[in-house]
């Protein structure tokens, strides 16, 4: 049911958050003359992009404290049109971190990764495993704890590059377990809006002294974001999603009888992730500002951290061209020979698909072959940017 206001012209449209859907119409409108429902119906149609076969990788963790335990879930995300089955997902935990529970016992173990296999997932739905760690005592604080996740099919893939993710936290001590992550702290400025899709994760945790029976999420989606693209893609509870005016978007989660800490601390804590896009053409230097007010029952709200994203040249270059350099083998075991046009200063970095740059070095002027070595990094997708003169390009490695 849509309130609308009598005496106006009201126009109301539904937007698809699946990317091979479209709906029609593009909208309605009506002019109420008074109280009362509309005496005609108005239907949406959606039409869904058939035999589409896209399967997504999501990760959202709790906080990482030494001594105590800390959960990490994987969501499968069957973002196609098709159902599928014989899936495999897999996890990799950091090492020496001991498996306490499972939501869904795996179905084997090779060292740090977990395996679930045969996993069926019908189309725009999702299948969650959830795994409770426990955190080493003697865990460093301020140390980078890496989970990595894949979801393969049998059946193909129409953008594979999304069957990866990865999941970086940081070991604290104390700290407010209220928070709000972003996966991009920065975008080129030649971005793609969908392909450079922003994955924003808030965290609770109910430090109280009794269970918490109602909990709310607001978060004011700043205006260089598209509104219409936000996709919630992971959860750790049932919860109802409410776009409200003035781009307030509230996570609702009734009901969700979330104990306090000193009760039960790995069931203690929440989150909410969801993507969404960047508007077409922000400027170079924008900054992307979000942060969240969580509830907790009838107290006032937390206000989390912002998390913060910059569009941000890759070199000091307003004006680049594309440079026409070449990789092999791709994919590669460890090492990858890059083969560039011609001689020239420039630089290079290497960053995994978060875009968080993992290596970086200059380029000589008459260094025209250089080799790169991977054997330190673990199997998968990452993407190399090479600047030389005035021309720069970014390409795909993948490593196996």
């Amino acid at each position: 049911m849509v309130k609308l206001d009598y005496g106006i012209i009201n126009t109301w449209s539904c937007t698809p958050t699946n990317k091979y859907a479209t709906i029609s119409p593009n909208s309605y409108s009506a002019t109420p003359t008074g109280l009362g429902l509309l005496p005609n119906d108005y239907n949406f149609g959606i039409h869904f992009t058939p035999n589409v076969k896209d399967l997504e990788a999501t990760l959202a963790g709790t906080a990482v404290r030494p001594g105590f335990t800390t959960n990490i879930g994987v969501a499968a995300n069957n973002i196609g049109t098709v159902n599928q089955s014989n899936i495999t997902v897999k996890l990799k935990k950091p090492f020496g971190y001991d498996t306490i529970a499972t939501s869904i016992p795996p179905t084997s173990i090779l060292n740090d990764t977990l395996f679930w296999k045969n996993v069926s997932i019908d189309f725009l739905k999702s299948q969650s495993f959830y795994v409770e760690l426990q955190v080493p005592v003697n865990e460093v604080l301020g140390a980078e704890i890496i989970y990595e996740a894949w979801v393969n099919g049998t059946q193909g893939d129409t953008t594979p590059t999304d069957n990866y993710t990865k999941w970086i936290d940081t070991v604290s001590g104390s700290f407010d377990p209220n928070d709000k992550l972003v996966s991009k702290t920065t975008l080129p400025p030649a971005y793609d809006v969908e392909k450079d899709r922003l994955i924003y994760t808030i965290r609770f945790q109910n430090t109280g002294t009794d269970t918490a029976f109602y909990v709310r999420v607001k978060d004011e989606i700043p205006s260089n974001l598209n509104l219409s693209t936000l996709r919630v893609i992971n959860a750790s509870h049932t919860y109802q999603l409410i776009v409200r005016e003035k781009n307030i978007v509230e996570f609702a989660f009734p009901n969700i009888l979330l104990p306090d800490k000193t009760t039960n601390e790995p069931k203690s804590h929440g989150f909410v992730q969801f993507s969404i896009q960047p508007k077409v053409g922000l400027p170079v230097n924008t900054k992307i500002e979000n942060n969240a007010s969580i509830y907790f029952d009838y107290y006032a709200p937390i206000i989390t951290n912002f998390a913060t994203t910059q569009v941000k040249l890759t070199t000091g270059l307003a004006n680049n061209k594309n440079l026409d350099f070449k990789l092999y083998p791709n994919p590669t075991n460890g090492t990858i020979r890059i083969e560039l046009p011609y001689n020239g200063n420039g630089n290079w970095t290497l960053s995994d698909i978060s875009g968080r740059q993992l290596k970086a070095d200059n380029i000589a002027n008459d260094e025209k072959l250089m080799e790169l070595n991977l054997n330190d990094l673990p199997s998968g997708t990452y993407f190399i940017t090479i600047q030389l003169g005035e021309n720069v390009s970014t390409a795909k490695i993948v490593k196996m």
